[in-house]
């Protein structure tokens, strides 16, 4: 459901967001996501506590970006030929691009620093099915039926503590049925057809 906010009111929500765990996550919705709007990059979706909405004050639970992009295949891969006919609607006729619809930020809000921590109430699970919700949406009328995210490997850069939070949330992504297509330049790339 689409909601109109006072500006005022919008801009405070967003400030207010927190995600301790990722700072990419928290700067992006509070510093980014307006101008990516403006620009048509990408649309923000948010997930929002409608307690708090009634009486005109807006919390985000969580967000979502998605935008079209366009995945490149390397032909090195080494990935089964039923997938690659899926990824690429039955075509094998050596075809290395197709249109994908990117979930270019997901996250939820947390913040770990406050005393005692708050959580949002919204569930990865939650978030991405949200996504989907809207790309099947799309789909209806624009053939969109491929979601890509990326997510950093678990081992770059990272603490015992940050690998295990990535570990976790690569297996989410995959219990969630995101086939793991490939790495590049530290990230993994996970692949969702509907």
């Amino acid at each position: 459901m689409q909601t109109y906010l006072p500006p005022e009111v919008l801009a405070k929500g967003l400030d207010s967001f927190r995600n301790t765990k990722d700072e990419d996550i928290e700067n992006f919705l509070r510093c980014k996501a307006e101008l990516f709007e403006r620009r048509h990059w990408c649309a923000t979706y948010l997930l929002i506590d409608a307690e708090k909405l009634a009486n005109n004050e807006l919390f985000i639970e969580g967000y979502f970006t998605l935008s079209n992009s366009l995945l490149h295949v390397s032909k090195d891969l080494s990935i089964s030929k039923t997938f690659t006919k899926k990824l690429f609607d039955g075509l094998d006729g050596g075809a290395s691009n197709t249109h994908v619809v990117l979930i270019g930020q997901l996250g939820k809000y947390i913040d770990e620093s406050s005393n005692p921590p708050v959580y949002g109430k919204t569930s990865m699970k939650e978030l991405l099915d949200e996504a989907v919700l809207i790309v099947q949406q799309i789909n209806e009328k624009i053939p969109s039926r491929k979601i890509l995210l990326e997510c950093k490997e678990a081992e770059i850069e990272a603490t015992d503590e940050m690998r295990q939070k990535r570990l976790k949330l690569h297996l989410q992504y995959q219990n969630y049925g995101f086939k793991m297509l490939c790495k590049r330049n530290h990230w993994v790339q996970y692949v969702l057809i509907i």
